[in-house]
This record gives structure tokens, sequence and C-alpha cells, in this order.
């Protein structure tokens, strides 16, 4: 996959084996090896002055991938990680989706520790309030978002944003950091991160979202929960067929 992400990356001029092996690092054997396998199959082809591109049987085996997934087969694709985050982190995590004018959870894992916070499949919320919720909103568009400052917006705590222009700034954080907060939105004693779950469009399919209670050290719980956090959002991702070169 590296060899073939390089190939691609040349734009139809082509690779040759020894741009491979600079570019990968790994042993010219190797790199003839893969090639002629590949080759074999029609997934590369090669040219006469001895570069590769892309071949013909990528369009059939692309042709046969369905694009649009059933909210089952997304549920499914994001579970594993969810669960191997829930396990890491030892904290409730969620994948939410966007419904209309909310975020509604479509999966739960419910964290091991003693002080981690509930929630529920189902449950909706609105999308200016919430981690997850605000992420949605994030990258949803102009259209979502007109949509949302045009209608009542309730203030659940005092760290609620209503103000248009403050949420507006919230939210190009968040697509800069690819990270929303929430310190206190819903409830005071219950705060959240959240990352995006990118389709293989290119669009956010969902949000993966890690809960615990504010009562412990705000700093230390980001710290252990960010990277991981990153990491499934990514996989899952992957899962989806979403992949950016480097």
């Amino acid at each position: 996959m590296i060899l073939i992400d390089f190939i691609q990356a040349s734009n139809g001029s082509g690779a040759t084996i020894g741009d491979l092996v600079t570019a990968t690092a790994l042993p010219r054997s190797t790199v003839y090896r893969i090639l002629n396998t590949l080759t074999s199959h029609a997934l590369l082809i090669r040219s006469a002055k001895g570069s590769y591109t892309l071949g013909y049987r990528l369009v059939g085996l692309a042709a046969s991938v369905t694009v649009e997934m059933s909210q089952e087969e997304l549920h499914d694709a994001v579970h594993p990680h969810l669960e191997r985050l829930a396990v890491e982190t030892g904290e409730t995590c969620k994948f939410s989706v966007l419904d209309g004018l909310k975020a509604s959870v479509m999966d739960v894992v419910q964290g091991a520790s003693a002080m981690s916070p509930t929630s529920r499949v189902g449950a909706k919320f609105d999308l200016h309030a919430g981690a997850a919720s605000k992420l949605l909103l994030a990258f949803g568009g102009t259209k979502l978002f007109n949509d949302v400052m045009a209608q009542p917006r309730q203030r659940y705590t005092d760290r609620t944003l209503i103000d248009t222009s403050a949420l507006s700034d919230e939210l190009e954080l968040i697509r800069a950091e690819q990270l929303s907060h929430d310190r206190g939105e819903w409830n005071d004693s219950v705060h959240a991160i959240a990352a995006p779950v990118f389709s293989a469009s290119g669009l956010v399919a969902g949000a993966i979202s890690v809960t615990y209670f504010a009562s412990r050290d705000e700093s230390a719980v980001e710290v252990k929960v960010r990277e991981p956090l990153r990491t499934a959002a990514h996989q899952a991702s992957l899962a989806l067929g979403h992949y950016v070169r480097g």
C-alpha cells in the first residue's frame, strides 16, 4: 500500500524502482518483488521506460465498492475502535452522528472506572453545546450553522455558548484543531473531548467523544485521553475508507 500510495501521488507520471526505494527506504529486492506481484495482477502497469503507474483493474475494484453505508454498517465499523478507546482510557466513550438539528448517540461503551458518566444510545442533544455536538456543527457546513442559529438556543449552564459570534469562533477553533471540548456546557459536573470520524468522501461521518466527571484534575484527564482519542478517530476513519497521504 505504501508503494501504491506513492505511485498514486505521481499524478500519472509514474515512479521507477529507484524512486520507490528512495522514498520508502525498503530493500530494492523487496520493492522489486512487490511490484512484480502487483503488475501480474494488473494493479500496476510497467511502461517501456521502466516506470510504474496504477493499473486499470483498480477501476473495476473501485466500482464494486458501496459508497453509502447503512447505519448498521457505520456502527459496526466504528464500534471496535470505541471499545479499545474505552479500555485504554477507562472512561465512557460515545459515537454520535448528525440527526437533523440534533446530535444523536449511535453507540456507547461504558468506562470501567467507577467514576465514569453514563449515557444511552438514542439520546439526542442540541448542536450548540457539548463536545460531540459542537464538532458535528463545526463540520456541518454553512446551512447547518445558519439553521441552528435561527433556532432558540438554551443556556444549560454558565458555560453554554449561545452568542452567535462566540460560538462561531469556537467552531473555527474546533475545525483547526480537529478536537472539541465540553467543560461543563450541558452539565457542570460532566466534561468531554470529541474528535471527528471522516468518511471516504472526506466528510465528517460522526464524532467519537470521551466523557468524564469534572471533579478530577482537568488537565491530567485531557492529557490522558487526547492522543488515544485522536488515534481511535483516525483508525475509525480508515475503517470508513478515509485516507489522507502523509
